[in-house]
């Protein structure tokens, strides 16, 4: 079996809704950035450049908000700034050191990522609901040189001090959830990260077409909410809303206040989360309109989507806006990043038949110059749902 090429996949992949059941199709925004002004730094570059590079085009553009607070991107560069300078000056952070983040998910976290980055740096993200004993041995076990958390952040400019950022550096050090043992540290580099992002635009190129706007409750202590979505949201120059709810009853209201307010371009989550939040749709028609008003994908990873909620969010959407919602999920590891392939031939095809069953995870070549593969599942006519047929899976 050949796996078959990305131009003739991409060519008969609809890349934005085109299944009208009640109406026309909702306009799509014209592109504002194409992949080619971006060529010259990505799978050669660092995350450092990308952000940069976002905050000259659209200094204005909201970048994150939490809790009712906004920081565009011209803001959040500047305290991104302030954050490597103090790591500089103060801990002589800087090539392959560690620098441990405990704090919430919060601007202050996503200004401290990239601040640590600019020094030079990798991060490691410290969720403080963790046991204090397993955050102890994460910051020995990394050498972390600080850990910082949300009250170090902050602080008026003064002189810019950064260090020099290679594709190579370790970007972040992630810890398994030790579930076969102690857990263990997964380095991945700046390389390994961009590579991935160039990878899921080249999927997706609808990224493109107007900045994403995504909901988002998922850790970023795992590499789904803290590699694919936190990324994808800097790098198409998007705005990333902090969700502080959970798919747990108590927690699952706020998701569903937050998505009330917020209309999504793009919404992960994993099947628990799609059914926590299935009754309230179904039962609130605004937070229906307001979830689906604008909606493009549905991605669903970490396990297998129940055909019964697949079949109800295609429902609801036909209620909402009079049309289906595209569907996908992705398969992949920590180790790379996550969702990634060897570039060899007999490696490809072994992971394209894998996907193809639903059931294919990537391997890397250590070097984060690795292929993807993704298992796209859309949910148009005559299109493959889970169980039925065979998903169309794009590798490169």
């Amino acid at each position: 079996m050949t796996a078959p090429s990305s131009a003739s996949l991409l060519s008969s992949v609809p890349m934005a809704p085109k299944d009208p059941i009640l109406g026309e199709k909702r306009p799509t925004a014209p592109p504002q950035v194409t992949f080619s002004e971006r060529a010259t730094i990505e799978l050669g570059g660092t995350l450092v450049e990308l952000f940069e590079a976002q905050a000259h085009r659209t200094p204005d553009a909201p970048a994150v908000t939490c809790d009712g607070r906004t920081l565009t991107y011209a803001e959040l560069n500047a305290l991104a700034d302030v954050v490597a300078t103090r790591l500089v000056t103060e801990h002589s952070a800087g090539a392959e050191a560690i620098v441990g983040l405990r704090m919430a998910r919060s601007i202050e976290m996503v200004a401290g990522i990239l601040g640590t980055l600019k020094a030079g740096a990798g991060y490691l993200p410290l969720d403080p609901t963790y046991p204090p004993e397993r955050l102890a041995f994460m910051v020995e076990d990394s050498q972390a040189v600080v850990t910082l958390t949300s009250d170090d952040i902050g602080g008026a400019p003064g002189a810019r001090r950064r260090r020099a950022v290679l594709p190579a550096q370790t970007a972040y050090v992630i810890y398994t959830s030790g579930s076969t043992g102690m857990p263990k540290a997964v380095i991945n580099t700046q390389r390994m990260l961009c590579s991935n992002l160039q990878q899921i635009g080249q999927c997706f190129p609808c990224l493109g077409d107007k900045p994403p706007v995504f909901v988002d409750w998922l850790p970023w202590n795992h590499v789904f909410g803290g590699n694919h979505n936190f990324g994808l949201v800097l790098y198409n120059g998007g705005t990333l809303y902090i969700d502080d709810g959970r798919p747990v009853p108590g927690l699952v209201e706020k998701t569903v206040q937050n998505l009330r307010e917020i209309s999504p371009t793009i919404y992960f989550s994993v099947p628990r989360g799609y059914d926590a939040l299935l009754p309230f749709l179904r039962e609130d028609k605004a937070l229906r309109d307001s979830f689906f008003r604008r909606l493009e994908l549905l991605q669903y990873a970490a396990a297998v989507l129940p055909q019964p909620t697949w079949k109800a969010y295609e429902d609801l959407a036909a209620q909402a806006c009079g049309e289906r919602v595209q569907w996908i999920t992705g398969y992949g590891a920590t180790e790379t990043a996550p969702e990634t392939a060897p570039p060899d031939a007999a490696a490809s095809e072994a992971a394209a038949t894998a996907s193809a069953t639903l059931a294919g995870t990537g391997s890397g070549n250590g070097k984060g110059e690795s292929l993807m593969i993704r298992t796209c599942a859309f949910s148009s006519r005559g299109g493959s749902v889970p169980g039925r047929g065979n998903p169309t899976t794009e590798t490169f």
